[in-house]
């Protein structure tokens, strides 16, 4: 890597110098999301082994610093480029894992966000100051909205544990809408349905933004597949009762209050993956 240990370039992301008596270690015990340690070490120009960055993902994916003022700087200019050429707003990924506790320091879980998804590290998820990011974009659509009457969009992937927890992220100078992932774990049960759609209605739709009903993303198996399992003692997996289980799912999100969004293939009656 050309630039070196102290360079601007490093600061505007993460990289310490390792633990051990030769730095050999990384600098701390968080996991990354798609397993092994959060921190890669890098070679020096001149070969040696050096510092680590972090990543919360792949390797390939070194986290921005967002306590580097030229990062969020690099971010408007972003969003200013692709408003300039008319798009009608950004969905928005990991919107909750931007900052990072200060200090970076040991995960109290040492095996939080790997492959485990239920246990979150702390000190990586859902900083306070991450909502200065969502503000200062949400200033940013104003803007263009103000000129033309064209609303732009923030949409987020904020996943946080409790309803109440995301409808901070509501607020009205905030995002706009964020994906409500709540039903895509819910088994097949109707007193489970209604609790979830209650609590979303309770918490999110009161702060004025619509809930952003899904029942399929990226990150899960379809409604078909999952639906497909036995849900009681006894009941065998059955392909087409998970086909007509989805189409229920299906028409009970169309009919909820708020925005409903359709995974790719969906709008196309897309229940037939079994896996």
């Amino acid at each position: 890597m050309d630039a070196g240990p102290t360079s601007a370039a490093r600061a505007r992301f993460h990289f310490a110098g390792g633990r051990g008596e030769r730095g050999e270690l990384p600098p701390n015990n968080w996991r990354a999301m798609f397993g092994g340690p959060a921190r890669t070490r890098i070679r020096e120009a001149d070969g040696h082994p050096g510092q680590w960055y972090l990543h919360l993902f792949t390797p390939h994916q070194p986290d921005f610093n967002w306590r580097h003022p030229g990062v969020a700087d690099y971010f408007d200019d972003v969003l200013r480029f692709w408003l300039d050429r008319g798009v009608d707003g950004f969905r928005i990924d990991v919107a909750v894992g931007l900052y990072k506790h200060p200090d970076l320091p040991d995960s109290p879980d040492p095996t939080a966000d790997e492959d485990a998804r239920d246990a979150i590290n702390p000190q990586a998820w859902n900083q306070p100051e991450v909502h200065g990011v969502w503000r200062r974009w949400r200033a940013i659509c104003d803007t263009y909205s103000a000129r033309d009457g064209r609303e732009r969009t923030l949409v987020g992937e904020v996943a946080v544990p409790t309803p109440a927890d995301q409808a901070e992220y509501l607020r009205h100078d905030e995002l706009h809408q964020a994906f409500y992932f709540p039903l895509l774990h819910t088994p097949w049960d109707a007193a489970a349905f209604r609790a979830r759609i209650d609590a979303a209605l309770r918490d999110i739709a009161s702060t004025g933004a619509p809930v952003t009903w899904g029942l399929n993303n990226h990150d899960q198996q379809r409604t078909p597949t999952r639906y497909s399992r036995r849900a009681l003692p006894g009941e065998e997996a059955d392909p087409e009762r998970g086909a007509a289980r989805a189409r229920a799912a299906a028409l009970l999100m169309l009919a909820l209050p708020g925005s409903a969004y359709l995974y790719q293939g969906e709008e196309l009656g897309g229940f037939i993956e079994q896996q």
